[in-house]
């Protein structure tokens, strides 16, 4: 699947009962209701866990997935209405660290990722910050090498709802329902490939909904990529064409160094964590020096 709309929230930056049944009936319903949603629940992991393997199969496979430890991919993003065009260069590991950086003529550089425990964006609308909440969530579970793998791991069930024909795929409808309860559309072609995806997207500009279509897959180093995204943001339409992807990249420390803005804003909060779990502190210190 290698989800690839992680760009997508920094690119945000920019933009901006009543019940018929008689006493008996209800009862019965109420006393079957923790079986049923059990049995639906059981239901929704199997069909979950089915998807990721024609994923992970159609993608090229879970020992080519696994061969890479990181990954740089260097893509061209358009911005449809307002003409804009820039570089995009996204960086992914294994162990979970994630940097993507574009730069917009008349804005500057746009730049977030994660660096161990700490997630972080930094632009010129909004300077520098650390990301939490449910933009955080929503970016870590994007961040993956190939997220794929993490599919029974960041989503809690799959359901079938429909079929859809999407140019010359026939492709099923899935509602996966994410680990912090959000539902996510997908539409798989027969393949196992992922044609298109909906959702809402969390960012600093409140909720966005997002469309998000993928076409005409290529295999680099044995992995199926999508070279061509179209992305429909709230009223923005963007596209994304892939330029060039590298895997297991030497030096990695720029990729994974928190920019200097950031740190600033991380030693803050770890002095704040520490005047509250020793309040005294200060003051101990002050008398020791009388």
């Amino acid at each position: 699947m290698n989800k690839p709309f992680i760009v997508f929230p920094l690119l945000a930056a920019l933009l901006f009962s009543m019940c018929w049944a008689t006493p008996l009936t209800a009862q019965d319903g109420t006393a079957d209701k923790p079986a049923k949603e059990a049995a639906e629940n059981a239901e929704g992991k199997e069909v979950l866990a089915a998807l990721q393997g024609r994923i992970i199969k159609a993608l090229g496979g879970k020992e080519a997935l696994e061969k890479f430890s990181n990954r740089v991919t260097t893509s061209t993003v358009k911005i449809i209405a307002q003409g804009m065009e820039a570089e995009l260069v996204t960086f992914l590991d294994k162990n979970g660290s994630y940097r993507e950086s574009m730069s917009l003529e008349g804005f500057g550089d746009f730049i977030q990722g994660i660096s161990g425990d700490v997630t972080w964006a930094l632009d010129p609308i909004n300077g520098p910050r650390l990301v939490a909440g449910a933009e955080k969530v929503q970016l870590r579970r994007g961040a993956r090498l190939h997220t794929a793998l993490w599919l029974t791991n960041d989503y809690l069930s799959a359901k079938v709802i429909g079929e859809e024909k999407i140019k010359d795929q026939q492709c099923e409808i899935f509602d996966l329902v994410t680990t912090d309860g959000k539902t996510e559309k997908y539409w798989v072609s027969e393949n196992g490939l992922v044609c298109k995806m909906t959702m809402t997207a969390d960012s600093q500009m409140g909720k966005i909904p997002m469309e998000i279509t993928l076409e005409s897959w290529k295999e680099i180093d044995g992995i199926q990529f999508p070279e061509h995204i179209r992305v429909k943001q709230a009223l923005q339409m963007m596209e994304i064409h892939l330029g060039k992807i590298e895997h297991d990249v030497e030096d990695t420390s720029a990729m994974t160094a928190i920019p200097e803005k950031v740190q600033k804003l991380v030693d803050m909060e770890k002095s704040k964590k520490e005047k509250v779990l020793d309040p005294d502190n200060g003051a101990s210190k002050g008398s020791e020096g009388q």
